[in-house]
């Protein structure tokens, strides 16, 4: 009887737990646990506690980011240093290459012709030289070319080359400041009334090779052109210059240089 009373009631329990929404499994949310920071007006001793458990950290990152910096820095401004020091190397061989290039050119030697005459009478052409620098010089060889022209008119810019010749002349060095060096070049053809009258020339021309006195130094040259002119008003001859890129080789084809030199 109890039994059959209760069945109705279970029923009804039944029923209202099948009618109820079910849980959403998805939808449950975990608890959670919060956990209090110490406060530091109440707690103090935890608060220190944890504030001296971070200060290790702190000065850590502080160590590295100072670290950083000091190394960026000293990077910067060893660069600034070596960009210094190769700017002082470079204004040190300049101002070194500077005083050996002035010294070079103060005191080397300096050969060359410092006057010149022709003497009819005698047929000869007379060349001297001279060392105008400060030391002595090196070998000095001179190699000189003499061309007698006969014109047939004084405004005749061709001629007839009736006598040429060439010679060599050495000097072991050449002091500095000393008596001049004489080349005499014999004029065996040369005639007084032809060169006066305008229908002769005579022309010397060649190089002076030498070493300047610096062992490191390539060897120099002077060129060496003069032609005969008569003055119109002076009633006499002079030597003046010509052109030793024209001449020069011309009278080394017409001689045959380096053959056939004269002894």
């Amino acid at each position: 009887m109890n039994q059959d009373i209760d069945e109705p009631a279970r029923n009804e329990t039944q029923e209202k737990e099948d009618q109820a929404p079910p849980v959403r499994t998805g939808s449950l949310k975990p608890v959670e646990t919060k956990t209090e920071e110490p406060n530091c007006t109440t707690s103090k001793k935890q608060c220190c506690e944890k504030q001296k458990s971070s200060w290790p950290i702190r000065i850590e990152a502080a160590c590295a980011v100072l670290l950083v910096f000091i190394t960026g820095f000293y990077t910067y401004y060893a660069r600034q240093q070596a960009g210094a020091a190769i700017k002082a190397a470079n204004a040190a061989k300049s101002a070194a290459d500077t005083a050996t290039a002035a010294l070079h050119i103060s005191e080397r030697a300096y050969v060359s012709v410092i006057s010149d005459k022709i003497d009819l009478d005698k047929k000869v052409v007379t060349l001297d030289l001279s060392n105008g620098g400060r030391i002595p010089s090196g070998r000095v060889e001179a190699v000189i070319h003499e061309m007698t022209v006969d014109k047939l008119a004084p405004f005749d810019v061709s001629g007839n080359a009736i006598e040429h010749v060439w010679k060599r002349y050495y000097l072991p060095y050449f002091p500095a400041n000393s008596i001049p060096f004489h080349i005499d070049l014999p004029l065996p053809a040369a005639s007084k009334v032809k060169l006066e009258g305008g229908l002769q020339v005579v022309v010397v021309a060649g190089t002076i090779t030498y070493t300047d006195g610096f062992p490191d130094d390539p060897p120099g040259q002077w060129p060496v052109c003069l032609s005969t002119v008569w003055h119109l008003i002076e009633k006499r001859i002079f030597l003046v210059p010509c052109d030793p890129e024209v001449e020069i080789p011309k009278m080394e084809a017409l001689d045959g240089y380096p053959n056939n030199e004269q002894k």
